[in-house]
């Protein structure tokens, strides 16, 4: 296999996955946590699952439209998706979700490793009000910087 299929073939499943995250953590929210009105899971969790499910979207349509930075929202998106798998551990018995917010976060971050770019200051994790909050699209101090492939 040549390096550029490789590449597409790492691409194309890296699509897969976000495609897949966004569908699960879509039900689960509109199927699932809203008609319960997520009284056992709380708001921040049904957003939180909203969120996700919004950025897998997005991260998708950047590396179907070959953008020349994918790799900064696929940053976003592996913070994201880690943070939504966390926190479906925390609720339990949400298995599927976890799963597949963990594989889209590890693919995401193999896109970010090949595309050149790095977080180079706040993370999600360092910004809980951020991820979590009513607030919500106010947007998040992700700051990313584009390196040298062979500089990490």
């Amino acid at each position: 296999m040549t390096y550029l299929s490789k590449r597409k073939s790492e691409l194309r499943r890296c699509i897969e996955e976000c495609n897949q995250c966004h569908d699960i953590c879509l039900a689960m929210a509109m199927n699932h946590h809203l008609p319960t009105r997520a009284k056992h899971a709380g708001q921040a969790h049904l957003r939180l699952l909203i969120n996700c499910s919004e950025i897998c979207k997005t991260t998708a349509n950047f590396m179907i439209s070959h953008s020349a930075v994918y790799g900064s929202v696929c940053a976003l998106c592996a913070e994201i998706c880690d943070a939504c798998a966390r926190s479906c551990e925390e609720i339990g018995a949400m298995y599927e979700c976890v799963e597949v917010c963990h594989r889209c976060a590890a693919n995401c971050e193999d896109m970010v490793k090949t595309s050149g770019y790095r977080i180079t200051n706040a993370s999600i994790n360092d910004m809980p009000s951020l991820a979590y909050s009513a607030a919500s699209n106010t947007g998040l101090a992700v700051f990313l910087k584009r390196t040298e492939a062979q500089a990490s």
